[in-house]
């Protein structure tokens, strides 16, 4: 099965890659030969001047072909170096994937995943591989981080509303340890504020390249979360029966503890719903993400086996 969804993965990341095989043949190597030898028969001093261009062609063609096949580092290490990058593609992660099709092709990439590449393959990837490490480096998944929680929230969100907020999410992290990097929107009661909140938070996916803005808009759960949720609870706010939500919403593949929130009525001191209970939604909440900093893959279905019974996870 795992090699099945490599399968998959690949062939979705790689049909954004051009065919870079096909760029490697060359049509211009027999082009001028044969017309250059007949002109020479009348004029004696005419074939010494041609003779070195036929040399040239004849030189040319083998250099490029060969150079590539050289290895830079042992064969050994970055056979190894490659296994590791495979692997993180059935962990879920298309970093390394996509890279690859984009310097193979689509058809040489899926062939990794059955076959031994070529030292040629492997030299070919060698920049794919390194990249992948940095990101790797890069990645603060599981490590506790000086950067806090950032909040953002709809313009309508009154900041006796933000303060209390930040408040409680703060006492988990200094409780809990400061996973991060974590995000918080959090919604109002007006809808075009919330639509507004969720504009900004496609656009701000879109820029770092993680997702197109206007499938973002129609797909992404916090993004249609927030505009659902201001006009659920103004009508709550109106029939005067409490109701709010909140949650984390990923996202591991981001590499950041995403969080949306409905607007806390206890904290806006509406319909008798207590401080406690928006407190304790927000230490709740926050817990979630101290449970997901230890688990590493980023297969959906992996996480939610390792994240355990429903009830651990909703508690």
């Amino acid at each position: 099965m795992k090699k099945i969804s490599l399968l998959i993965c690949l062939a979705l990341v790689a049909s954004c890659g051009g065919s870079s095989e096909t760029a490697t043949t060359t049509t211009a190597a027999p082009t001028t030969t044969t017309t250059a030898a007949p002109t020479t028969t009348t004029a004696p001093p005419a074939t010494t001047t041609t003779t070195p261009a036929t040399t040239t062609t004849t030189t040319a063609t083998p250099t490029t072909t060969n150079t590539q096949v050289e290895n830079t580092i042992s064969e050994s290490e970055l056979r190894s170096r490659f296994e590791s990058a495979k692997a993180s593609v059935l962990g879920g992660d298309l970093t390394f994937a996509g890279c690859a099709a984009s310097v193979l092709g689509q058809e040489k990439a899926l062939s990794l995943v059955t076959t031994t590449p070529t030292d040629q393959d492997l030299l070919l990837l060698e920049d794919c591989i390194t990249d992948f490490e940095n990101y790797l480096a890069a990645d603060t998944w599981g490590q506790e981080i000086d950067t806090p929680v950032e909040f953002i929230y709809a313009s309508d969100v009154p900041s006796r509303v933000r303060e209390l907020l930040e408040e409680a999410i703060t006492a988990a992290t200094e409780e809990w340890g400061n996973f991060g990097p974590t995000e918080y929107w959090v919604a109002g009661i007006d809808v075009t504020a919330a639509e507004e909140l969720a504009d900004q938070y496609c656009t701000r996916w879109d820029d770092r390249g993680k997702m197109d803005k206007s499938e973002c808009l129609q797909n992404e759960h916090t993004a249609k979360f927030l505009p659902e949720q201001a006009a659920v609870v103004a009508t709550a706010i109106e029939t005067g029966r409490a109701t709010s939500n909140a949650g984390r919403n990923g996202n591991r593949n981001w590499g950041v503890h995403m969080f949306s929130s409905s607007y806390p009525l206890g904290f806006a001191g509406l319909l008798g719903v207590p401080f406690a209970d928006d407190q304790k939604v927000a230490l709740h909440e926050y817990f979630h993400a101290v449970q997901h900093a230890y688990i590493f893959t980023k297969n959906r279905d992996t996480r939610d086996e390792l994240m355990g019974p429903m009830w651990w996870s909703c508690l």
